[in-house]
């Protein structure tokens, strides 16, 4: 090892030794040829805080799974996992209720899956020195980091140890554990072995977590400030929570060399399907890998906290098998409006009602006529679930793509209907369905069947079914007053921040009270949060940019 970091990684890899055999992952062997024996490799990785400062050097032991065989050494490997849209949800009850929220990391959670197949590593870099058995292989006990029934293994251990503890495992979403004692609510939200606990008592919460602590080794991390990269910025006076990923953000730029790039109004130009349209070169092997690599940094923003972006990448998302020029242009445009924006957050407020607004682009794209779905589903004033799809087939009118795009949204809005019912919070019906389209509005309501109408697939029209048992009340909206605007088209620049404004996606930096505190240099929050530091030239530079 010839890093200048070197005695720090060869601590990190002690730690690691030390924690695998204190949880008796293995026991040696020897070796008679006749088994199966898989390699290992050693992963490093530096931990970073939401703000980028240095946590600690981490060094994980990791088998090569992929040298597994199916029906062999694995069977089943599906392991579900908090979505980011529960995730979202428990932060916003979080905040309406003005509850306390609480995290922890499992240490080595893997480790306490276990095995229920044989399977045999051979001994990993630094354990043969110090022991010096050669002949040996190890048969793993647990379920060790890079298998691919590792994942499956964990959860199902968690399960188990949540139930025993009294929690009940949510059916519509499989990360989630409630427990409730009297009047006692405690709600847990796992995302593998990061978890989230919320509660309306704080004893109540550090009792749950202490008792999880007590069978798995822990770090607590106290009340929640950052989880899974994204920042959690609370102003619980006034019942307002912030969710931003300006470092990510920032660290983004940096690695594609963006950061000092001029900045646009917008994620994508109105005319985007004529350049679509136009010839252009492909890109070679190697710009092709950067541009999976820019979209797929994108697409971790879209579906987290930048829903003002879903549709653009969406876009440039359908070209990763076979970018162009034109295409790479439509990416680097993203990351120009991304630049200007980088301090932009998403805010969680307001009540527990929920609102789905539907919208369609009818035949939008020139080549194929497909149109593109796009729904925002809102608790309160906040933006919790969204998607911009392309529907898989062609509409053959306006009026059917609006239907389509309807039951797209009205299934997010179900699932988060049951969900919330498993947590036992009040749901007010009917809830309130917008659509912008007097055609859509009149097939959901009445059973027309005609000419125009009869070739809709059958699937959509429960619509229709949820409406007449008063679950959804349809209700007009203006097209220029519908929030899932922008997740079917690109707009004009107007017509863009209004619709960024609806959805809750805000700059904090020029917000007073929590987005304007000062560290010890001066610098404000946003300040501070762009972690770069730039020369004369370049800040002026900066500056007439945004």
């Amino acid at each position: 090892m010839n890093s200048d970091e070197k005695d720090e990684w060869l601590k990190a890899m002690d730690e690691e030794l030390k924690s695998l055999l204190n949880h008796d992952t293995w026991e040696l062997l020897d070796a008679t040829g006749n088994e199966k024996v898989l390699g290992n490799m050693w992963i490093f990785t530096r931990k970073y805080d939401s703000q980028g400062r240095l946590l600690r050097y981490k060094a994980r032991l990791v088998v090569l799974g992929n040298q597994q065989q199916y029906n062999v050494d694995f069977t089943e490997t599906f392991s579900p996992t908090l979505r980011f849209t529960s995730l979202r949800l428990l932060i916003m009850v979080a905040t309406h209720y003005d509850w306390t929220m609480f995290q922890l990391d499992v240490k080595t959670a893997f480790l306490y899956g276990d095995l229920e197949e044989d399977i045999f590593m051979k001994l990993p870099d630094g354990y043969l020195d110090q022991t010096n058995r050669r002949g040996k292989i190890c048969k793993l006990k647990k379920s060790l980091y890079g298998l691919k029934q590792s994942p499956r293994q964990w959860k199902k251990n968690l399960d188990t140890t949540m139930r025993k503890l009294g929690f009940l495992v949510c059916s519509v979403e499989l990360g989630i554990y409630k427990l409730v004692a009297g009047d006692l609510i405690c709600y847990c939200g796992f995302y593998v072995d990061d978890g989230l606990f919320i509660s309306n008592d704080d004893v109540f919460a550090q009792e749950c977590i202490r008792k999880i602590g007590a069978i798995y080794e822990v770090t607590i991390k106290g009340e929640l400030k950052d989880v899974l990269g994204l920042e959690v910025i609370r102003d619980r006076k006034n019942k307002v929570t912030y969710l931003s990923q300006t470092h990510y953000l920032i660290n983004v730029l940096k690695n594609f060399q963006m950061e000092y790039c001029k900045c646009q109004p917008t994620p994508m130009t109105t005319g985007v399907y004529n350049l679509l349209e136009s010839d252009s070169v492909t890109l070679n092997e190697d710009m092709k890998r950067k541009y999976q690599k820019m979209v797929g940094s994108l697409i971790w923003l879209s579906v987290t906290t930048r829903c003002d972006i879903a549709y653009a990448v969406g876009i440039v998302s359908r070209f990763m098998s076979c970018p162009t020029e034109t295409h790479l242009q439509l990416v680097k445009r993203i990351f120009r409006y991304l630049n200007g924006t980088r301090n932009f957050v998403l805010k969680l407020s307001g009540g527990l009602n929920m609102t789905l607004s539907t919208d369609a682009d009818w035949a939008g794209d020139p080549k194929t006529r497909r149109s593109v779905s796009g729904f925002i589903l809102q608790l309160g004033n906040s933006t919790v679930s969204w998607g911009s799809k392309q529907q898989r087939s062609v509409s053959l009118s306006s009026t059917e793509s609006e239907f389509i795009a309807a039951s797209m949204g009205l299934t997010e809005l179900i699932w988060m209907e049951s969900l919330m019912k498993q947590l036992d919070l009040n749901v007010k019906k009917p809830i309130k369905m917008m659509m912008d389209n007097q055609g859509a509005l009149v097939i959901a309501k009445n059973a027309v069947q005609h000419h125009r109408t009869k070739h809709i697939d059958t699937r959509y029209h429960f619509i229709r079914e949820k409406v007449e048992e008063g679950f959804v009340q349809l209700k007009y909206c203006a097209t220029s007053e519908m929030l899932a605007d922008g997740l079917t088209k690109p707009l004009g620049r107007f017509a863009f921040e209004t619709f960024r404004n609806k959805i809750g996606i805000m700059d904090l930096v020029f917000r007073r009270g929590v987005g304007t505190t000062t560290n010890g240099n001066g610098k404000s929050h946003g300040e501070e949060s762009h972690g770069m530091e730039l020369n004369d030239s370049e800040r002026q530079d900066h500056e007439r940019n945004h």
